[in-house]
């Protein structure tokens, strides 16, 4: 930092200055950054009504469906930030959208008098705009020349890792106009403590994630973090309280959009990252790799390996000629260096949490063990809110922001050498024009053949679909096939033409729908489940799925519309009630887990038969939670367990203890599967116990079932709120009209932890002869080794003994 410091008063005047701005003017400024975000969209300039900006796996569908939802909820007095719309009937809690309002401000505004299309697009071109113009601001200020900041300005805007965003029409996380803001307020406050420029960072500080609040990780951190280290290099301390004081009060500001969002995502286990680190970190080529599209560089063999097919999150080059004033800057200007150190920051920090290059993480073999080059984003990727994050390549946004602040100084310093003087006293803006230009083609990432051509989706709407939002007798709609997110994204968007409630759809990454519900309903397309489930209306992408339209054909009839995406079904209506239906699994060998749909129409019991083959520890869960273990060795296994499934639609798994991993790290290093045969869920009993029994010590009994004649079975499903200790027993007692002990069972099953659950297949010692007449089952607990029975909490038959009745059964 010493060189840094060398400069400190020079910084300090700069940014301070009052400095008058004459060629170009602010004007000029933002109608040039608007013709560049022209050129970096060409040609969704031609399409404004009729496409979105985006390839088709992009999020424009998405998105766009969210901001026509803040209209359409306006109008029909329905809430902004829940959706009761989608996830139907439950609906999905939107908090998530409100801390991230600008991803959709001002779009949604302009919907209200214009078409969705265009009012998408509009905010895009004016937000890319922006991030321009605010850049230049910055810049101009601290170089005192204009010249210098359009250049910036132009860097900012056009860098490629925030083209890969446009490509994915990530219009949220475009949205940075407010960082440059944000950095001039911090470096106002230098030499000063004045509050107006503490309460303006601190504004900017939030408004800077109010696009998308991964920017507080990938841009304000290590670009607050760089300032506060400059300060203590500088010592100084004035400015270092003033910049503390700015974030108290942004993180203040910030709370009342991040908290309760912040909540929904610790509590949504579907929220944590499922993966990605890898292939979303940046590869060490990736910083001198164009687009592999670019008429200069397409003959390139490596940015083909090194950005692979999709140029969203791998996109890091910095350019050839930003990459040169970068350099001229940290030469000449010592000011620029302090950005040098913010730019290595983000570098580091974005090749993720293991080093590749060409595609490939780097590895080496120590005694035959394959060992790879950890980095010290991996210090931070198991951090609650980081652990959500799966693309460390974003730290490239704030890569970008810190090389166009030192190719700013870079031109400033060139910009010196060229006298102003006669013939040649425009030299300087004619020498930032051509230099913008060569960044313009230097960095543009879409191309076809010679011309720029940003990938679109189009934004047509069928009229067939318009005309059902009229139909009041249409419930919800039913997307398929499931597992499919482009499908999913496209269904988001085809509820602005239909405007009717879908059973999918999600607010961020996935639907919270079960996946026993959305599988069955398309395993079977049965009229009654889709009755029963509010579908009244399906729509098949048959592109993606033939099988499934063939199915929906055979079912539902012919469709009342179809074209070369999809096909819309009317659902027949039907008097039958859904009945037990079971989805098996395809693939007998298990890596990871294997899931058995089930719909139930009442409480009840199914046994859960397979018989399982490999050298594992496997477990069954129901919903999630586990209900049984077991390991096994090598021997074909007979699998016969009870599983309680309560009304509704249940996943039950055969999982791997611990699965195998998607990927082996070592390809001489097998992960030993588990073969499943005739798994299936079968012979349904209705449940016995349906109303939960809270005994002591967090135990309560869910639900059981109990035969209705001699030999009595029975099958209990206890959840442990607290553990369970290998110090507890249960036991089941079988009496008869008169109290007397006829038939028992008494295990200890284990130690689980809080929040499992156990499928417990009791099996009773009877007696040889049972006498005809009326039995009652019970179940209790006990501590061991002091037998002490464990209290039962709940006011049922048998409680005043510590004792619960489960059931009861006759012998004629």
């Amino acid at each position: 930092m010493r060189d840094i410091q060398g400069d400190n008063d020079a910084v300090g005047a700069s940014v301070g200055a009052d400095v008058p701005l004459h060629v170009p003017t602010w004007g000029v400024a933002l109608g040039a950054f608007g013709l560049l975000a022209l050129w970096v969209t060409w040609p969704l300039v031609t399409r404004l009504s009729s496409a979105f900006p985006g390839a088709p796996e992009s999020d424009a569908y998405e998105y766009a469906r969210h901001i026509w939802w803040y209209g359409y909820a306006l109008q029909h007095g329905l809430p902004l930030f829940q959706h009761p719309y989608l996830a139907y009937p439950d609906g999905i809690s939107g908090w998530w959208l409100w801390a991230i309002p600008l991803q959709s401000f001002p779009a949604w505004l302009f919907d209200i008098v214009m078409p969705l299309p265009l009012a998408y697009n509009l905010m895009t071109l004016i937000r890319l705009t922006l991030n321009g113009w605010t850049m230049f601001l910055l810049v101009r200020r601290l170089t005192n020349s204009a010249q210098a900041g359009m250049l910036a300005g132009a860097v900012f805007l056009l860098y490629p890792t925030m083209q890969g965003h446009l490509f994915a029409s990530h219009v949220g996380i475009l949205a940075l106009w407010p960082i440059p803001l944000y950095a001039d307020s911090l470096l106002r406050l230098r030499g000063t403590a004045n509050r107006r420029w503490i309460g303006l960072a601190g504004l900017w500080f939030v408004v800077s994630t109010l696009g998308s609040a991964h920017l507080l990780i990938f841009v304000l951190f290590p670009l607050t973090l760089t300032l506060t280290v400059w300060a203590l290099a500088a010592r100084d301390w004035r400015w270092l309280r003033a910049m503390i004081g700015a974030l108290i009060l942004g993180g203040a500001l910030l709370s009342v959009f991040l908290l309760p969002a912040i909540w929904e995502q610790l509590n949504d286990p579907s929220a944590v990252s499922p993966g990605g680190l890898v292939n979303f970190s940046t590869d060490l080529l990736g910083f001198v790799s164009p687009s592999f599209f670019h008429p200069l560089y397409q003959a390139l063999d490596y940015p083909r390996a090194v950005l692979g097919v999709r140029l969203v999150e791998g996109s890091a080059y910095v350019g050839i000629i930003a990459a040169a004033l970068a350099l001229v800057g940290l030469w000449r200007k010592p000011a620029a260096r302090v950005w040098g150190w913010l730019a290595l920051l983000a570098v580091v920090l974005s090749l993720g949490v293991i080093l590749k290059v060409a595609g490939q993480p780097i590895r080496f073999m120590i005694d035959g063990v394959p060992f790879y080059v950890p980095l010290p984003f991996a210090l931070l990727a198991d951090l609650p809110l980081v652990n959500i994050i799966r693309t460390p390549g974003r730290f490239n946004i704030a890569t970008g922001f810190a090389i166009a602040i030192m190719a700013g100084y870079g031109v400033a310093a060139l910009l010196q050498a060229i006298p102003r003087r006669g013939m040649i006293y425009h030299a300087p803006t004619i020498v930032t024009v051509v230099l913008i230009a060569l960044v313009a083609f230097d960095t543009q990432l879409a191309w076809e053949g010679v011309q720029p051509k940003l990938p679109l989706v189009d934004a047509t709407l069928p009229a067939a679909l318009v005309a059902l939002a009229e139909d009041d007798s249409i419930e919800a709609v039913l997307n398929l096939p499931i597992n499919n997110l482009i499908v999913a994204k496209h269904a988001m968007y085809l509820q602005v033409a239909h405007q009717h409630p879908i059973l999918d759809g999600f607010v961020s990454r996935q639907t919270p729908v079960s996946a026993a519900k959305l599988g069955l309903l398309q395993s079977t397309l049965d009229p009654a489940l889709l009755q029963a489930a509010g579908a009244d209306v399906v729509i098949v992408w048959h592109q993606w799925d033939a099988a499934v339209d063939e199915r929906a054909a055979a079912q539902l009839g012919a469709p009342f519309y179809r074209d070369g995406t999809i096909a819309a079904y009317r659902v027949p209506p039907t008097e039958v009630a859904p009945d037990f239906t079971v989805q098996t699994f395809d693939d007998p060998v298990i890596r990871t887990h294997a899931d058995l749909y089930a719909y139930a129409p009442a409480p009840l019991w199914a046994t859960l038969t397979a018989t399982l083959t490999g050298q594992r520890a496997v477990s069954v869960t129901l919903d999630g939670e586990p209900i049984a273990r077991y390991t096994l060795t090598g021997d074909a296994f007979a699998l016969d367990l009870p599983v309680p499934l309560a009304v509704g639609y249940r996943v039950v798994s055969i999982q791997l203890d611990p699965p195998c991993p998607d990927v082996s790290p070592d390809p001489n290093l097998i992960c030993n599967s588990v073969l499943a045969l005739e798994a299936a869920l079968t012979r349904p009993h209705t449940a016995t116990l349906t109303t939960p029994i809270r005994y002591a010590n967090g135990i309560t009994l869910q639900s059981a079932v109990v035969g209705d004649a001699f030999p009595a079975d029975v099958a209990l499903y206890w959840t442990f709120d607290e553990g369970l200790p290998n110090t507890l027993g249960r036991f089941v007692h079988v009496l008869d009209a008169n109290d007397h002990l006829v038939a028992s069972s008494d295990v200890q099953p284990g130690v689980f932890a809080a929040g499992e659950g156990l499928a417990d297949a009791v099996t009773l010692n009877w007696p040889l002869n049972l006498p005809a007449g009326d039995y009652r089952v019970m179940a209790g607990w006990y501590t061991y080794p002091d037998i002490t029975r464990i209290d039962v909490l709940d006011n049922v038959a048998g409680a005043e003994v510590d004792l619960a009745q489960v059931g009861a059964f006759s012998v004629p």
